[in-house]
């Protein structure tokens, strides 16, 4: 235990050893841009429906295959106000859907981003609250990695970023 106390102490107080362990954990999280196009686990496990993903997308889909946000082929399609919340979502899904194409990395890659976005505002977050009160450094970059590690590790966090998952955004 005392050796691995000593190895968090070096990691906190070295900084390149710290930014070398910011960017070994990003990479870590960027590894579920991986088989994006996989199933989603039984809602059992992850109470996730992946029938949502559709819904949430509606506006960028239609904008995708008809060039209109909510027309379809011949006939008007009511958007409800919940879906159309998600504005941010749908653009850069459709700019994904454009660039990588009408698969599942197109439709999934912009909540990857969008989840990887949410982590660094998380640590910029903590690195200015603890500056606020006056944390020292060494104790800021200790719950910047603890907090690191849990979203990395958070299944929930871990579906929600591989998943087109508007609560996502929000």
């Amino acid at each position: 235990m005392q050796r691995i106390y000593k190895k968090l102490l070096y990691i906190r107080e070295n900084n390149k050893v710290y930014y070398i362990c910011i960017g070994m954990l990003f990479l870590l999280f960027s590894l579920r841009i991986f088989n994006l196009d996989c199933d989603l686990p039984p809602f059992g496990i992850s109470y996730y429906q992946s029938i949502d993903e559709g819904l949430y997308s509606k506006m960028a889909i239609n904008l995708y295959k008809y060039d209109s946000l909510l027309n379809t082929a011949d006939f008007s399609l009511y958007t409800a106000p919940n879906y159309r919340v998600n504005i941010i979502g749908n653009i850069l899904q459709y700019i994904s859907l454009k660039i990588l194409g009408n698969n599942y990395y197109g439709f999934r890659i912009a909540y990857v981003i969008i989840a990887m976005l949410a982590l660094f505002l998380i640590i910029k977050t903590v690195e200015e609250i603890t500056k606020q009160y006056g944390i020292s450094v060494k104790n800021s970059r200790f719950f910047i990695l603890s907090i690191m590690i849990f979203v990395i590790a958070d299944f929930s966090y871990l579906m929600m970023s591989r998943t087109v998952e508007n609560s996502n955004i929000r």
